[in-house]
């Protein structure tokens, strides 16, 4: 039951994710404006999918949580930087 709901959430939060950067790329070059929206929205990615994967993870050992939160936030700063450059890299050369 907890992991149906939680998986709920995550295709919920999936869906929000996707609307948001399909915004991103709607908005119009405003200068830094573009700038500061896509680093809240990679603050926002590496906090979500940190907190995912904490979620979805077991510990290795005798691992703390604050030592397993700390492994998949690293992680979770790693896709969403990869994710930003992709999404930057597609507004920047206008690639579908």
């Amino acid at each position: 039951m907890k992991s149906h709901f939680l998986l709920t959430v995550f295709i919920l939060m999936l869906l929000a994710l996707c609307g948001i950067s399909y915004s991103a790329l709607m908005i119009p070059p405003v200068g830094y404006f573009l700038y500061l929206f896509l680093f809240l929205l990679w603050a926002f990615i590496c906090l979500f999918l940190s907190v995912m994967f904490y979620i979805f993870s077991r510990p290795f050992g005798h691992e703390s949580d604050r030592q397993r939160f700390r492994r998949q936030f690293k992680k979770a700063v790693v896709i969403g930087f990869i994710f930003i450059l992709l999404l930057f890299l597609q507004r920047r050369f206008d690639i579908i």
